[in-house]
């Protein structure tokens, strides 16, 4: 799929040699092509750095900072993003080949500006387990009450697609050690005028 649209897909990597490069080849593979792909390493100190540096591919930037835990991480990408939109992944997991090709087409049939998709989870043995959102247009009321109250959505970034216009100067809190992500959602949310939609 061709698109104008450049997607901006951030991922902190600390110490995950073992994940690693199925994560990137993951997104370098994807259908939609038309990303870049920001690995922001926290100061590793096993072979992450050199994978990140292994990969030739001119979509790739790479950002070797010493350890500030992965807020700083992401904001960091964040800083560095040329993207219309940004999106996250986790060093430990990997996109489907068409992730990002649905989500753009999602954002350009309905003008979104945060789309979020289900996921799914897999064991050490390949299994896999389906996790799959409620779909359709979402209020800011029901977003917030399904992460604080029911915690239907999840408040992890991974699953979702921001326009970089509606994320502003909204960072990750680099004092919080959990729900730092969650933070960045609601945030993002409430500081704007977005239209969500779950697919």
């Amino acid at each position: 799929m061709k698109d104008g649209s450049l997607v901006s897909v951030i991922i902190p990597v600390y110490n995950n040699e073992r994940t690693l490069k199925k994560c990137i080849t993951s997104i370098v593979d994807q259908t939609y092509q038309n990303v870049e792909i920001i690995l922001v390493d926290d100061g590793s100190h096993d072979n992450s750095r050199k994978i990140c540096n292994s990969f030739k591919d001119e979509r790739i930037s790479v950002i070797h900072n010493s350890n500030h835990g992965v807020a700083y991480s992401r904001n960091c990408g964040i800083e560095n993003s040329k993207g219309d939109y940004i999106t996250f992944c986790d060093a430990d997991d990997y996109y489907d080949d068409t992730h990002i090709e649905e989500l753009m087409a999602t954002v350009k049939k309905y003008n979104a500006d945060i789309t979020v998709c289900g996921y799914y989870t897999e064991d050490k043995n390949g299994n896999k387990k389906s996790l799959q959102g409620l779909s359709g247009y979402k209020s800011k009321e029901d977003i917030i009450k399904g992460l604080t109250i029911s915690n239907t959505y999840g408040g992890f970034c991974w699953n979702k697609l921001f326009k970089k216009n509606v994320i502003g100067d909204v960072r990750f809190p680099d004092d919080l050690s959990l729900l730092e992500d969650t933070y960045f959602f609601l945030k993002s949310i409430t500081e704007s005028k977005a239209n969500l939609l779950f697919i």
